[in-house]
Formats: structure tokens, C-alpha cells, sequence
């Protein structure tokens, strides 16, 4: 017995000791976690129901002087994504005051409804785009491509925007569309905040960005229910020092062709540090522009091939806003929205590309210093700027 209580002594205080060791060990891995930490979302962004609350007066200007009650619907409404069966995802089909979604998953407005749609879809102009162009936070009728329904009377403008979508997933969304038998008279792309977003949340080569990344994923393990069991080790503060670290060493894209890559090797480290950390990606400059020169040269072809014209436009991107109504603090903001800096970037280097004519694209990017109210939220657009888009649209062919 005496030998026992020996051995049981030994081993708690060895047991203490190694406790003990791996909390010290933690302690110090988290000092160095929080001062390599550059990302808090709401620190300095104001959601738009807390400035409802706040100052609802300010709203109502953004909204030009809907009331507080109509305001909080164009919030609250606004569809999801709801899964697609050869897409990614979609708009949920919907139909409220202010949000119907239906044919084709098509945002209707007072010139293109259920009633018409089959009727003008052929030889109609097809509009593209994420969320911005779907028109999150406005109603129907004041959407940009509603308002090119409204000023252009000689087309039928449809909205094909979805949230989230990036510039290939609207290639893709075209496609859909043609294979069906819908043959456009014109073809116009509003992209620019998604696209980067999507290539610098990824290690992918360009053309390989996933639409979501735990799409990327669906057949290896489903990410969701998997991080639910990796989550506690995940936010040890060692761990999250660990993959810190081995984030930093990762320069290069992926080659998902490859079977030693880590993307095959361990898929669930790879989403982790593809999601929760942001890859270090050498060669952005040049996975920008080979992006969106690969799908201009698709569009390109397919335009040809199917007989309409079409235009890109490089859009108005809140996140570099300045004047932002829902940020509180721009300076803090620019430190920390983890990619922020791949953002700016990639921006500046598409409209020097479409300056020097390298990219078939229309800049459109500082339409937002034309409107004192350019955002309903930190990205999205009020009515106003989707009339100035509108009538920029128009005036560009």
C-alpha cells in the first residue's frame, strides 16, 4: 500500500508539473496570438440595425426618408442562399414587400415579373453581379438594373445577382442559361469586391478559386460538423501559434493535382488555414490579373460564339470607402480586415490594367464620391447610387 501511495504521489506531481507546464506554455502562446491578431469584424463596423437604434435619423437619410419600420424590413427580408442543384448556391426564392426572387432565380421588379419573363428573356440584356447587383437592403424598384428598365425603355433588363457570387460563378450562372435554349442580346458583369475577396481567402490558382471554400471540401468531409469536434483544439493558443506559423511558410498556390500537397493530405488542416487564417499568397499581382483576363477571354468567346454583346464593369467597393457611414474608425478598419491590404491592391492593380487597356473592363469604381449616401451597409448600395450606376451604365456603350 505504502508503494502505491508512492507511486500515486510521483504521479501527481509529475501530472501537476506537466498541467502546469502546458497552461505556461498557453499563457505564451496567446500573448504572441493577440499581438499577431489584426482581425476583430465588429470593432470597428457598425451593423445597420445597431445604427437604426442609434441614430435613426442618419437611416432615414441613407434611405431617403423611408420610415424606420419599412427600413428594418429591407434588413430583415433580404433572402439567403439556398442550395442549387448544378450551381453552388442561390437566392432563395422569395416574394415580400420588398424582395421576389422567382423564373430562373431572377429578381423581379415593376418591368420584369413572372408574367413576362419567358416572353422577354430571349434578345433581353442579362445583368450579373453578387449582392450589390441582386440589391441587398433595397426594394425591388431600386435596384440599378430596375433602374435601367426604367431609363432604357427600347430592353428588358434581367437581374441575375446573387450574394456571394464571384465573377466565375456568374460565368458559370451564363452558361447555365444557354444551355437551356435563353439566347441574351447583351451580357453585363458587375464585379470587383467578391472576386477579391474569394482569391485572397484562398491558395488556389486563380482559375480554381472555389465559391465558397468549404465547397472545395464537400466530398473529402463536411466541414461544418468536422470543425465542430477540431474547434477546441483549434482555439488552444498554442495551436493557433502553430498554424500561425505554418500559415507564413505557405507562399505559393496550391497544386491541387498534386497527391502530396496538404490540400489532399490533410483537407481539414487545409480549410482551417484557408478559412481562419489568411494565406499568404506570393504571387497576388499576378493571380489578379490572370483571373480576370481568363474569364474575359470566356466571355469573349462566348459572345461570339452565341451572338451578343456584353460589358464588365469594375465596380464601387465600400470596404474602400473612406467616408463610410457604418465604420467607425477608417484607420483602425484598414488594420483590421485581414485582407484588406490584398483588397486595395488588387484594386489598384485592375484599374491600371484598364487604363493601360490590358483588361476589357469599365472602371467604375469612384461612382461612390458622386452621392453622399453611396451604402446601405458597409458594402452594399443605396437606391441613389444604383441610379448613378444606371445612368453610367447606359452611357458606356
Amino acid at each position: 500500500m505504502k508503494k502505491l501511495q508512492n507511486h500515486f504521489k510521483k504521479f501527481s506531481i509529475y501530472f501537476t508539473l506537466t498541467f502546469l507546464l502546458f497552461c505556461l506554455v498557453n499563457a505564451i502562446a496567446l500573448v504572441v496570438v493577440l499581438k499577431t491578431k489584426r482581425f476583430t469584424f465588429f470593432e470597428t463596423i457598425v451593423l445597420p440595425q445597431k445604427l437604426i437604434d442609434s441614430n435613426p435619423v442618419l437611416m432615414q437619410q441613407i434611405h431617403k426618408g423611408k420610415s424606420i419600420t419599412t427600413i428594418q424590413k429591407l434588413y430583415s427580408e433580404c433572402p439567403n442562399n439556398v442550395s442549387h442543384p448544378t450551381l453552388p448556391f442561390m437566392m432563395q426564392p422569395i416574394q415580400n414587400e420588398n424582395y421576389t426572387v422567382g423564373l430562373e432565380n431572377c429578381r423581379y421588379d415593376n418591368f420584369c415579373k413572372e408574367t413576362n419573363f419567358y416572353q422577354n428573356i430571349n434578345d433581353g440584356v442579362w445583368v450579373f453581379g453578387g449582392s450589390t447587383t441582386f440589391g441587398v437592403g433595397v426594394s425591388s424598384n431600386e435596384t440599378f438594373t430596375s433602374y435601367l428598365n426604367q431609363l432604357d425603355k427600347n430592353n428588358h433588363y434581367f437581374n441575375f445577382g446573387v450574394s456571394g457570387y464571384h465573377q466565375s460563378l456568374e460565368i458559370d450562372k451564363l452558361i447555365l442559361l444557354l444551355k437551356k435554349g435563353f439566347r441574351p442580346k447583351k451580357v453585363i458583369f458587375m464585379d470587383g469586391l467578391n472576386d477579391m475577396s474569394q482569391l485572397s481567402f484562398t491558395n488556389f490558382n486563380s482559375n480554381e478559386t472555389p465559391a465558397k471554400a468549404h465547397l472545395a471540401y464537400a466530398t473529402t468531409f463536411n466541414p461544418e460538423n468536422e470543425l465542430q469536434s477540431y474547434n477546441f483544439l483549434a482555439q488552444l493558443p498554442i495551436v493557433k501559434l502553430m498554424l500561425l506559423k505554418r500559415r507564413n511558410h505557405q507562399n505559393n498556390f496550391e497544386d491541387i493535382y498534386s497527391s502530396k500537397v496538404l490540400y489532399h493530405q490533410n483537407p481539414l488542416l487545409h480549410y482551417n488555414k484557408t478559412v481562419s487564417n489568411l494565406p499568404v499568397i506570393k504571387d497576388w499581382s499576378k493571380k489578379v490579373y490572370d483571373y480576370y483576363q481568363g474569364n474575359l477571354t470566356l466571355i469573349e468567346s462566348l459572345s461570339k460564339s452565341y451572338g451578343f454583346e456584353y460589358q464588365v464593369f469594375f465596380q464601387p467597393n465600400g470596404i474602400l470607402y473612406a467616408k463610410n457611414n457604418f465604420v467607425t474608425n477608417y484607420t483602425d478598419f484598414k488594420k483590421e480586415l485581414i485582407n484588406y491590404n490584398y483588397v486595395i491592391k488588387g484594386y489598384q492593380l485592375v484599374q491600371q490594367n484598364i487604363l493601360n487597356g490590358n483588361l476589357k473592363m469599365i472602371d467604375v469604381t469612384n461612382l461612390d464620391s458622386q452621392t453622399e449616401y453611396p451604402y446601405v451597409d458597409l458594402v452594399h448600395y443605396t437606391k441613389e447610387m444604383n441610379y448613378i450606376l444606371a445612368r453610367k451604365i447606359l452611357s458606356s456603350k
